[in-house]
């Protein structure tokens, strides 16, 4: 995670906060309750590899909550 204050690495299975920009991200100490579920086109065994930017006029199928 990178903002204004520098860059941290987690590991997989960990849960950060971050209030803003200007804020340090805090590691939770346990899974947060949150309704969530990936998106079939992360979940599918379709095309592997990575893009960024993208089509901007598509919609949107991930948000980092």
């Amino acid at each position: 995670m990178k903002n204004n204050t520098g860059t941290q690495s987690f590991n997989a299975g960990q849960y950060v906060y971050m209030k803003d920009n200007q804020s340090k991200p805090v590691v939770l100490p346990q899974k947060p309750d949150l309704n969530f579920s990936l998106p079939s086109s992360v979940t599918s065994s379709g095309d592997k590899g990575s893009s960024q930017g993208g089509d901007k006029n598509k919609q949107t199928d991930c948000i980092v909550r």
